[in-house]
């Protein structure tokens, strides 16, 4: 362990998923050193930062130091819960697709993905001291740093199965639609029950 962190080879992956996601994938396969505390540490860094960066939107009370503890470990969770699940239905679809199942390496790709994340605060923080517009650029940054999250997985699901960007894209989204259509679904449900309850009742 010590040995893996004096030689510094567990920097690549930090940099590999920023210049070039499709190197950190091929990391992340070899798993010299082993990506899963190393990715944790980026979840656990995004959960912090995400924290952070609404709480310089707006005057702090004592619920701060709540929001910094336990706040932070239940994002942490959450984070984490989501990658899981989101990875797991990513790689339900590229088997039902014909492609070999790696959940795995796709949970520590997208542990690894939530790193452009780290970035928010400091460009928030920025617009914030000036007064122009935070609550806009904190939106606006949030947008962009997700969509370069989702690129970063996008790529390393292309490079772990071999396949085009496009399709690696539509493998991507597939997870958000259903997830999406199933709450629709759920809530479209729920409204008629209740419009039936009152109606009758």
């Amino acid at each position: 362990m010590m040995e893996s962190i004096k030689s510094l080879r567990w920097i690549d992956y930090y940099f590999f998923t920023l210049v070039d996601p499709r190197k950190l994938t091929a990391y992340i396969i070899r798993g010299v050193p082993h990506p899963l505390p190393l990715g944790l540490m980026v979840v656990a860094a995004a959960a912090i930062i995400e924290i952070l960066a609404s709480s310089v939107l707006g005057i702090q009370t004592p619920f701060f130091y709540y929001k910094i503890t336990y706040g932070w470990i239940l994002l942490f969770l959450v984070f984490l819960l989501l990658i899981i699940i989101i990875a797991s239905l990513i790689d339900l679809t590229c088997q039902f697709l014909g492609y070999e199942g790696n959940v795995r390496a796709i949970v520590y790709l997208m542990c690894f993905s939530l790193l452009p994340i780290t970035l928010l605060l400091p460009t928030v923080y920025i617009f914030t001291i000036f007064h122009f517009a935070p609550l806009f650029f904190y939106v606006f940054f949030s947008f962009f740093l997700s969509v370069w999250s989702a690129i970063i997985t996008i790529l390393g699901i292309s490079e772990i199965h071999r396949i085009s960007f496009s399709k690696s894209f539509m493998i991507f989204i597939f997870p958000f639609f259903l997830v999406g259509g199933i709450a629709f679904l759920i809530a479209f449900l729920t409204i008629m029950n209740l419009i039936a309850y009152v109606s009758i009742g």
